[in-house]
């Protein structure tokens, strides 16, 4: 199963920096971030991907990915 977290970059780094005021969270360096953009790529239709957007509900994303294990 494959889950694709479909994130704009603009948000991606809204949180770095978000994230980069607090010592909660590690921070990945910006060229590990940019390399990894660069070699990544959306799933093809045929990987049939649960794709979760940053305005996402949990309780859906749980439910779609118990019904694919489940085959419904």
């Amino acid at each position: 199963m494959l889950v694709y977290l479909d994130t704009p970059l603009p948000v991606i780094d809204e949180r770095r920096a978000a994230n980069s005021g607090t010592r909660k969270r590690a921070s990945i360096p910006e060229a590990s971030m940019r390399f990894d953009i660069s070699v990544l790529e959306p799933p093809q239709e045929a990987e049939r991907a649960i794709y979760v957007s940053p305005d996402y509900v949990l309780a859906d994303v749980l439910a779609r990915v118990s019904a694919r294990l489940t085959g419904r």
